[in-house]
């Protein structure tokens, strides 16, 4: 199976074709939405990816609060685009947490958060959320974030985006609804994926699947390119054409999640063993089939690796 993957990645690792259609863009704007009030729950559980590093020793440039004492750790928040820094002191026996929010390297004019039970884990120390103004490329946005602590599981800190955007509209002639997430939280929406792990996430609602963020979205028919503000305000479609090639599969019916060096994250499926795809060389990330056995019945087989295949 493992040299499928590969005559997958090589047979499409030509020269990729763009053209731009003659028809005008559309764009949407987004809507500022809040994961723990919204009723989607595919929206709502977002596993957090950004890892809080604590250490012991107190940093020399901040002021810190009376009750700072030897049990308390510390860290740095690193979030934007150049990325911006926010000092922070935790006291995990007292459930306190406060966040320099103001960036002044003073821990004592700041908010004092207690921690209470995660209402979207249900096993973590939830801290805020609390409100960072987060620079991107010179644009500043309000950003809504909180910190996590898996007191059951990892012990880990983790911190998470409180807030998504939300866009809604029609495109070529079709309702669209789709939540933006910034999964990663470095503070921006439009961090492209480079493995399964990694990047921001949407969601085609009523769909409840969180996909990386697409270059390109198929639509009655058409291809359009995506472009999503990394403060998350606008998303513009443009009617695009791409080439395609198409791969001869062992079997008739195939589903293909990868992502491509050019094209980004794609899915392709085909009922016929003909799949076509933009000439790209890809990192499978799941590969599904079926075929028929000799009595008829149909078998499914889906290939998640942990480790993404090229």
């Amino acid at each position: 199976m493992r040299s499928t993957f590969c005559a997958i990645a090589l047979a499409c690792a030509t020269a990729l074709t763009i053209a731009w259609a003659q028809e005008e863009s559309v764009r949407l704007q987004g809507q500022v939405r809040f994961l723990q009030s919204t009723g989607e729950e595919a929206v709502r559980f977002l596993t957090p990816t950004h890892t809080v590093q604590w250490r012991n020793q107190p940093p020399k440039e901040v002021k810190l609060p009376d009750w700072a004492k030897a049990s308390c750790r510390y860290a740095v928040l690193k979030l934007g685009k150049p990325p911006q820094h926010w000092h922070l002191v935790m006291d995990p026996n007292s459930n306190r947490l406060v966040v320099d929010v103001n960036r002044n390297n003073d821990l004592t004019d700041d908010e004092l958060l207690r921690g209470s039970p995660d209402p979207v884990w249900y096993f973590g120390v939830c801290y805020g959320p609390f409100r960072l103004i987060v620079s991107l490329n010179g644009s500043l946005t309000s950003r809504y974030f909180s910190l996590v602590l898996d007191d059951i599981g990892s012990r880990q800190t983790y911190l998470r985006s409180e807030d998504y955007r939300l866009f809604e509209g029609e495109v070529n002639g079709k309702a669209l609804k789709i939540a933006l997430l910034d999964a990663n939280t470095d503070g921006a929406f439009d961090t492209p994926a480079k493995t399964r792990w990694d990047g921001d996430r949407c969601v085609f609602l009523p769909d409840r699947e969180q996909r990386p963020v697409p270059r390109f979205y198929q639509l009655g028919g058409r291809t359009y390119r995506l472009a999503f503000a990394s403060d998350g305000s606008t998303c513009e479609f443009q009617p695009t054409e791409i080439g395609t090639a198409t791969l001869i599969t062992e079997y008739p019916e195939v589903h293909l999640i990868a992502i491509g060096k050019q094209v980004g994250y794609w899915e392709a499926s085909t009922t016929d063993g003909r799949l076509r795809l933009p000439a790209d060389e890809y990192s499978v990330q799941t590969f599904r089939f079926g075929t028929r056995d000799s009595k008829g019945n149909l078998w499914r087989v889906e290939i998640t690796p942990m480790d993404p295949i090229t």
